[in-house]
């Protein structure tokens, strides 16, 4: 489950300093890995279900230009979303009592509403400026995109008594 948006809020605002691109890249790909690597599906889901793709993720945000427009957030919000597309989904993580064969997801789950959180992630950054404490309106927006995800998860039922795939949707958490 996700620890909050204070508290992501709080890890970016101890990030260490970095005048090397790629360290700070890393230590801020790493800090956005280790929250959405908490993700659940659903409440009677586990941490593990999702992995974010950090090493995709470094490279692309190290080469972000400084700037003081908002150019920025097309480039990032790309980056940020790479790590998810590429991430590694596992089964074995949700629980369901409709899946009276298997009780666990048994499949790869699919994340439903991906190619909706980027435009998402794109609209939330929108306010975040150096000038408004952006800290906390990045980890809104970050918090905001991982929490629009939804996997779909399937598990075995019975049609009869044949072993039947059913998929269920369940929200991020």
């Amino acid at each position: 489950m996700f620890a909050g948006v204070n508290v992501l809020t709080q890890n970016l605002n101890n990030l260490p300093y970095s005048s090397d691109s790629i360290q700070a890249a890393t230590n801020l790909v790493n800090l956005i890995g280790d929250y959405s690597d908490q993700m659940q599906a659903g409440p009677t889901g586990k941490a593990g279900i999702f992995k974010y793709n950090r090493p995709v993720v470094i490279p692309l945000i190290a080469a972000l230009p400084p700037t003081q427009s908002q150019s920025w957030i097309p480039l990032f919000a790309s980056a940020i979303h790479m790590g998810s597309t590429e991430a590694i989904l596992s089964p074995g993580t949700v629980s369901f009592a409709g899946w009276v064969v298997s009780i666990q997801d048994i499949a790869p789950p699919i994340i439903t509403t991906l190619s909706a959180a980027k435009p998402l992630l794109v609209s939330a950054l929108a306010s975040v400026t150096s000038g408004n404490n952006p800290t906390m309106p990045l980890a809104q927006a970050i918090d905001t995109y991982f929490r629009s995800f939804t996997f779909s998860c399937t598990g075995l039922t019975l049609a009869g008594i044949v072993p039947t795939p059913l998929p269920v949707p369940f929200p991020a958490q």
